[in-house]
């Protein structure tokens, strides 16, 4: 039995106030958070959608960088430069 429906689509000003709000998040720690919202249109939010609003709103680079998995891809390069394949 469902008492009510909670209205989970977003506006574009809700968008910038989710973005605004979590600065302190990785982008991939932002699209968990969103992805129980709907867009306007009552669409669910993708990766593409939240990386094309970003980048219109002029969003883009809001988030904190992924430090380990930049390390991770640097050592991954190390490896295969040094030998020429996977150990």
């Amino acid at each position: 039995l469902i008492n009510s429906i909670i209205d989970l689509n977003i506006t574009k000003d809700d968008f910038i106030k989710l973005v605004n709000a979590n600065k302190d998040k990785t982008y991939n720690e932002f699209v968990e958070i969103i992805k129980k919202f709907k867009t306007k249109d009552g669409q669910p939010f993708t990766k593409q959608i939240i990386a094309d609003r970003l980048r219109s709103y002029k969003l883009s680079g809001s988030f904190k960088k992924d430090i380990e998995g930049i390390l991770y891809s640097k050592e991954f390069n190390l490896v295969l430069s040094c030998n020429g394949r996977l150990d």
